[in-house]
């Protein structure tokens, strides 16, 4: 917008004095006429009357006189006309010459924008050509479990194929005596390696690094390594120095290395089977380890008793008092020692009451005892789910344990009670009819509401 401004008012003003010389000229034309027609009329007035008289020669004078002026002042008036055209012109060439000053600095200015662009286009081109080209390393790497070998390691450390891979060394490379024709009829080193992937190393056998020492070589090559990355641009090259005195100070340690998994791997399948022996003995041993100790430690060091059919109501009464006064329930018993204890006295009244059970021949109260003996061996083997931090325990597997909550071991604790009050009732009973005993049973019968 800037550069038209002086191109318009250039146009403009040549408009404008154009418009102004023709309005003069038109307005000079006018004046000639008129002019010409007064002149025009005396004259033929003279042609039929005789010049007598000097008067008519001053009139004649005058009219030469008027028409010399017109001609001079329209000649003066063209010559303005001339001059303002001039200077219209001259502006709207000065103006031009700015305008296309500006256009070609617009123009210089956008080059440069091109350039500077195109030359970031090149640079990020090269970069992202750069980044994924190929990079090749040649180094020396030792590896001291596998017979404190010296290997020449080629490896592909960039991100595209590297194709035609030359190698020079400066001096030749030299090995000891021992590897000398495996160096010499190497083709990798000869003729180079035809394509690399990335990420790839190749280890070529160089030496064994203390032949390698002792035999006095070069303890220092330069290497030029050439190679082809993308083929529509040069190849790259490479040329730095490899050193091997480094070898000589530093503190080798065993590497473990893909064989050497191997070999392990194939002593564990050939052991296997006595692994598996062990194992399968070792997990026998743990599971009865722990079946003893979810029956409780009480059991393995109880003292067996020989119980007449007479104990039956003291084991009965027994149980009763533990769970009523010494159990009662009480919150702060609930913890993994009391109960753990406490399973296990259930599954010793449990089995003391079987052993009863099996010499008894009274059918009145055998079934009612049966049942109590079976409440008794589930409380024993109830899987427990302790309020506490540590946890829950219980006879089955931890993965398997569900484990109940106190209320129902409290629930089942007091249904046993129930039934073994039944059981004494119908003792008793039978001790009334068969031996008249009041005495026992009033005895029995203070001992149940003591408890209670």
């Amino acid at each position: 917008m800037g550069h038209k401004q002086p191109q318009l008012r250039a146009k403009k003003l040549v408009k404008v004095a154009t418009a102004s010389g023709l309005l003069i000229i038109f307005c000079l034309l006018c004046i000639r006429a008129k002019t010409a027609r007064a002149i025009s009329s005396p004259t033929f007035i003279s042609l039929k009357t005789t010049v007598t008289s000097s008067p008519s020669a001053n009139s004649s004078s005058a009219s030469q006189s008027s028409t010399w002026d017109t001609s001079s002042f329209i000649n003066l008036a063209g010559v303005i006309v001339q001059a303002l055209a001039f200077i219209a012109v001259i502006k709207y060439v000065r103006d031009t010459a700015k305008m296309a000053s500006a256009t070609r600095e617009a123009a210089d200015a956008t080059k440069k924008s091109a350039e500077a662009a195109e030359n970031t286009v090149q640079e990020m081109k090269a970069a992202r050509e750069e980044e994924r080209a190929p990079f090749v390393v040649v180094y020396f790497n030792y590896i001291h479990s596998r017979y404190h070998s010296l290997y020449l390691v080629v490896e592909n450390i960039g991100k595209s194929i590297a194709r035609d891979i030359k190698f020079e060394f400066t001096p030749p490379l030299q090995v000891s005596q021992f590897n000398r024709d495996r160096i010499e009829k190497n083709m990798l080193l000869k003729k180079g390696i035809k394509s690399l992937v990335p990420n790839y190393k190749i280890p070529i056998p160089f030496d064994y690094l203390m032949h390698y020492i002792h035999a006095n070589l070069p303890m220092e090559y330069t290497v030029k390594v050439t190679y082809w990355g993308n083929p529509s641009l040069p190849p790259i090259e490479l040329e730095y120095p490899l050193d091997l005195n480094h070898f000589n100070y530093i503190h080798f340690v065993t590497e473990t290395g893909l064989s050497e998994i191997d070999e392990t791997l194939q002593r564990l399948v050939e052991n296997f089977s006595h692994y598996s022996t062990s194992a399968d003995t070792t997990n026998n041993l743990l599971n009865h380890i722990a079946n003893s100790i979810n029956r409780g430690l009480i059991i393995k060091n109880r003292i067996s008793v020989s119980r007449s059919n007479t104990d039956t109501p003291t084991m009965l009464k027994e149980f009763v008092f533990l769970w009523v006064v010494d159990y009662g329930k009480q919150t702060e018993k609930w913890n993994r020692p009391y109960i753990f204890g406490m399973r296990a006295k259930c599954l010793l009244f449990s089995e003391e009451l079987l052993k009863s059970a099996v010499t008894l021949d009274s059918p009145a109260w055998i079934e009612q005892l049966k049942q109590v003996i079976s409440n008794l061996s589930r409380l024993g083997s109830m899987q427990i789910n302790l309020d506490l931090p540590d946890g829950s325990f219980s006879s089955a597997p931890i993965f398997l344990s569900v484990g109940s909550s106190k209320e129902d071991f409290d629930n089942l604790g007091d249904s046993i009670i129930t039934d073994i009050r039944t059981v004494i009732e119908l003792i008793e009973k039978e001790k009334e009819t068969s031996l008249n005993g009041d005495n026992e049973e009033a005895a029995t019968q203070s001992i149940v509401e003591e408890a209670d």
